[in-house]
């Protein structure tokens, strides 16, 4: 199905902000996107609803919408977001050209060099030397 959905025409999907929600114990501000007309976006969205509700709720989430949290925590949350899509991005990298990886594969989309310059931002110049490694289990 997910193979079907990927080949199948698609308008451009919404942008979204994110930030902009306020968490409210509800079905969530994606509850009601169509599933299959406005794209890829709205495709997964309404799937993944609520697993993406439970963390828009989270504690550490609302710290920072609410621009509220810890520097350091901040930090080690971005550091975990480079490892997670520095090897996301690695492995997309050696099958880009094959199906069905190659209908969606768009370097534009990457994150890892984005996330390296926030670390530069918050962590300081050094912020690969204090970056957490990768836990046993996701190494």
């Amino acid at each position: 199905l997910l193979v079907r959905v990927l080949y199948q025409p698609r308008p451009q999907c919404r942008r979204v902000s994110h930030m902009a929600a306020e968490a409210s114990g509800g079905p969530g501000k994606y509850a009601g996107l169509a599933g299959d007309v406005r794209g890829h976006c709205s495709w997964f969205l309404t799937r993944t609803n609520k697993e993406h509700q439970a963390t828009m709720e989270h504690p550490f989430m609302k710290t920072i919408y609410a621009k509220s949290f810890d520097l350091t925590a901040y930090a080690q949350y971005l550091s975990g977001q480079y490892l997670v899509f520095r090897e996301l991005e690695r492995l997309c990298a050696l099958g880009s050209s094959e199906v069905p990886l190659k209908a969606v594969h768009d370097e534009q989309l990457h994150r890892g060099d984005a996330l390296a310059r926030d670390l530069r931002f918050w962590a300081g110049a050094t912020w690969e030397d204090k970056a957490a490694a990768p836990s046993p289990s996701t190494a």
